[in-house]
């Protein structure tokens, strides 16, 4: 059986890494129609699609909501699609842990959460990997599959929950949080443990009272931080559950090589295993037969042609191989042919799926 179609059968998560510009997203949705030509229920989350991807599967705009998809052909399961809205799913986890109206309502419009939840390098990620675990437990799925961003940022998607749980456990936050203290406490402990003239430097910078409004952030996390606690945890436990395959989805180019033999690198260091490299976009070795049948003018052309790409193709194992042994542990890989039609319907959609898992 192909390693891909077995990761469809079996796992009923799947996590898709890798740099820009290499298929990722078309990739992920593709595998979705397979999973669900195969029979099962699945559920393609994507954090940036393309508008064209939307249009292809026929579901107009993508949003924080799961919409079906309406399948051309008779296939036993279901292919559903949404786009990770997680600024919306933050402030839905806020609304529903936090003690009291007045409280969601003071952290919504409080500047240090909305700069939080809106930056790429923390709130976002949480969200993102909030609303999978929240989706998973909803148990309305039999697969889901998670198009995470562009490969710098993915090992910070995946490692949220833990960096979340490490944030949330460090003794300066304990030591304001171990106690009911109101605004003007805190704001007066903020002053006494660092330096007030650096505080008034970064309120210059910010152009927000930064005491007043971080003092009033953190009053209002103490009812809320043990379920980002148990949140982290749970979705960390989802990600290093054996039902999860993490695959890195990349081309015959060096660069995307290397930046995926980097992430392989960091997922080893953080305890996740890669199950599968796909690599996308490779020139096949065609045999040339029946040229005699050809013009001259003609035969010569093709052949050289023929000859080319050959090399090119040789060339491109090499470069795998060669990233391959960068790797310490046996990484698996899988070539995709280069595919030459545009992806503009479920159709080619589907043909396109055909060529990841080898139909």
């Amino acid at each position: 059986m192909n390693i891909l179609q077995d990761i469809l059968k079996t796992k009923n998560v799947i996590v898709c890494c890798g740099c820009g510009g290499v298929g990722k997203t078309t990739t992920s949705a593709a595998l979705g129609l397979k999973a669900a030509e195969m029979g099962r229920k699945t559920l393609v989350m994507t954090i940036d699609p393309a508008k064209r991807l939307a249009d292809s599967l026929g579901i107009g705009e993508l949003t924080n909501e799961p919409k079906k998809v309406s399948l051309t052909k008779n296939f036993s399961g279901e292919m559903w699609a949404m786009m990770l809205d997680v600024k919306q799913t933050m402030d839905a986890f806020i609304s529903e842990h936090a003690s009291s109206k007045e409280s969601v309502q003071s952290i919504l419009n409080n500047p240090i959460y909305q700069q939080f939840s809106n930056s790429l390098g923390g709130g976002q990620e949480y969200g993102g990997m909030g609303r999978l675990y929240q989706i998973h437990s909803s148990q309305k799925y039999d697969l889901l599959i998670l198009d995470t961003p562009p490969s710098h940022h993915a090992i910070d998607f995946i490692m949220a929950p833990i960096n979340f749980k490490n944030f949330f456990s460090a003794p300066i936050l304990q030591f304001f949080l171990q106690k009911d203290q109101d605004a003007t406490n805190i704001s007066t402990n903020l002053i006494n443990a660092g330096s007030d003239f650096a505080m008034k430097v970064f309120e210059k910078l910010t152009g927000s009272h930064f005491y007043k409004d971080l003092s009033e952030f953190i009053k209002n996390l103490q009812g809320l931080y043990k379920s980002f606690i148990i949140q982290a945890e749970a979705v960390s436990s989802l990600l290093a559950n054996e039902k999860t395959a993490f695959l890195t989805i990349t081309s015959p180019e060096k660069q995307q090589l290397v930046e995926s033999y980097q992430l392989e690198k960091q997922l080893n260091n953080f305890g996740f295993r890669l199950h599968l490299l796909v690599v996308n976009k490779c020139n096949e070795t065609v045999v040339e037969e029946n040229l005699d049948m050809l013009p001259e003018n003609l035969r010569g052309n093709i052949t050289e042609l023929l000859q080319k790409q050959r090399k090119q193709a040789e060339h491109e194992d090499f470069l795998i191989k060669e990233s391959i042994e960068l790797v310490s542990t046996k990484l698996l890989y899988q070539k995709v042919p280069l595919f030459h039609k545009d992806i503009h319907d479920l159709n080619s959609l589907w043909e396109y799926g055909n060529c990841l898992i080898k139909i």
